[in-house]
């Protein structure tokens, strides 16, 4: 779960997270936080900036999220355990 602040643009430290998973292959899950400290008229709009700073494909998902009013979080749990079903098994070969 990679977690963006929603109230900002994402930060250079953000960008490079991303990369870094995109670069291993790892599955993420994107998760925009404090949605409820933005206004629900400008939502979008930060939303967008988020979107398109971090260069998402039409395919990716920008979840919202706040954990002061819970909002977003079935979404988010839903979202963790269709990814891990997905998932195939680790194998510790040791």
């Amino acid at each position: 779960v990679l977690i963006v602040d929603a109230r900002h643009k994402p930060m250079p430290h953000d960008m490079l997270m991303r990369e870094w998973l995109i670069a291993y292959q790892i599955p993420m899950i994107l998760v925009a936080t404090k949605i409820d400290k933005v206004p629900k008229t400008k939502r979008q709009k930060h939303l967008n900036l988020i979107a398109a700073t971090l260069h998402l494909q039409p395919t990716e998902s920008l979840l919202m999220f706040s954990a002061l009013t819970a909002e977003g979080l079935k979404t988010v749990w839903q979202a963790i355990a269709r990814l891990t079903i997905e998932l195939p098994p680790v194998h510790n070969d040791l």
